[in-house]
């Protein structure tokens, strides 16, 4: 390798090649690219298993993190979907009493257990992440 002359990336070398191919009138082989999607998702699980953890695979995307609020409706039963619906929705709540109806609903869902300490954890939860999505 000279000083000063840099090499060209792998992939505009295969396009150049392509190029050369077409121009000759050769046939041509589809060139090997990954989206930026393909990308992002390998190296986000390839850090999450390097952390011993197994990437979710409820939604068809990729979490950058989870609240105390969405960490603490899974662990009592709440299914990942209605978790992402309930942190989306509550961008648009106009007040503490909505996010606390809010979480009543949720506490009634069947199959989510939730003691009576358990809904007033969840509502100082939901009112923190409140307050915190409307700064």
């Amino acid at each position: 390798m000279r000083f000063g002359k840099k090499s060209k990336p792998p992939i505009i070398k295969q396009m150049e090649k392509l190029r050369g191919r077409i121009e000759k009138g050769k046939s041509i082989s589809p060139i090997n690219v990954r989206t930026r999607h393909e990308i992002i998702v390998d190296l986000f699980e390839t850090k999450l298993r390097a952390l011993n953890l197994e990437p979710s695979r409820a939604s068809d995307y990729i979490p950058s993190a989870r609240t105390p609020l969405a960490s603490f409706l899974l662990d009592h039963g709440v299914d990942e979907q209605t978790v992402n619906t309930i942190i989306n929705e509550l961008k648009e709540l106009k007040t503490k009493a909505d996010v606390e109806t809010i979480i009543e609903a949720v506490s009634e869902i069947p199959g989510v257990i939730f003691r009576s300490e358990d809904i007033k954890m969840a509502k100082h939860l939901a009112l923190d992440e409140w307050i915190r999505l409307m700064h």
